[in-house]
């Protein structure tokens, strides 16, 4: 397999800084083949996938191949993302797995029923993540 095949970018939606960080440190260190671009808020996340965000032309307008989303943000947050999301059939082929704090059965159920494609909840190893990850790529 080609490195092109191999590669794969992914979309980080995350408010908390330090958690950015240990996500990018997990897939840059133990994942080569991944370029990763970050944005803070759900909002920041829709101007990014509709082309109006600083990084979003990355690969010629190539869209994310995964969107890894937490739901407790400001703004409209994960949820509303997702409630965007389900609305733009141009993103369907993208995976979301959501990656977050908030445990409850309810919000897992909540955000399946609007489209995400896995829901892991953050323990202290967040490399836990990227076999989610590599699941919702088929690899």
């Amino acid at each position: 397999m080609s490195d092109a095949a191999k590669s794969y970018w992914l979309l980080i939606v995350e408010d908390d800084p330090n958690h950015v960080m240990l996500m990018e440190a997990v897939f840059s260190g133990c994942d080569g083949h991944v370029h990763i671009s970050v944005t803070r808020s759900a909002e920041e996340a829709m101007s990014y996938l509709q082309g109006s965000w600083p990084d979003a032309d990355y690969g010629r307008a190539k869209m994310p191949d995964v969107i890894v989303l937490d739901i407790g943000m400001p703004g409209i947050g994960g949820c509303g993302f997702l409630e965007w999301y389900n609305r733009q059939p141009r993103f369907a082929k993208i995976p979301v797995v959501v990656f977050t704090s908030q445990s409850a059965a309810d919000v897992a159920e909540r955000c399946f029923s609007l489209g995400a494609n896995e829901f892991k909840e953050k323990s202290g190893d967040f490399s836990e993540l990227m076999p989610v990850v590599h699941k919702v790529l088929g690899r």
